[in-house]
């Protein structure tokens, strides 16, 4: 997030590295049960649920609330903000689906 905005607004963050990872590590999941085209498919589509569910409340709210916060933890060597969050801006979510999909990419590139 940036600054004090409780809305997540930049292009580029700490959380810009785990949406890359993860677009990785979700095609490379997806690679084991599906073809490339579909791994790929299904990688940008389940991101994109993604995003959608995270603007609504109960994700605000299970968020605020500390319910997701300990899975993070995992992440402490990235200092992810832990700040009120309530959503991410336009601008942000185009942006976590731009590193989101560089992730898979690199993924495509090493196992396709």
């Amino acid at each position: 997030m940036s600054g004090n905005s409780p809305t997540n607004t930049g292009i580029f963050d700490t959380w810009s590295v785990v949406h890359f990872m993860v677009g990785f590590l979700f095609l490379v999941a997806y690679l084991k049960v599906a073809s490339c085209p579909s791994a790929i498919l299904l990688c940008i589509l389940t991101h994109q649920i993604w995003e959608i569910f995270e603007q609504s409340q109960v994700a605000k709210s299970m968020w605020n609330n500390h319910s997701v916060k300990s899975f993070f933890d995992l992440f402490s060597v990235l200092k992810l903000d832990y700040g009120t969050y309530d959503g991410d801006s336009a601008t942000n979510t185009a942006a976590d689906t731009l590193w989101f999909t560089l992730g898979c990419s690199v993924g495509v590139f090493f196992k396709c």
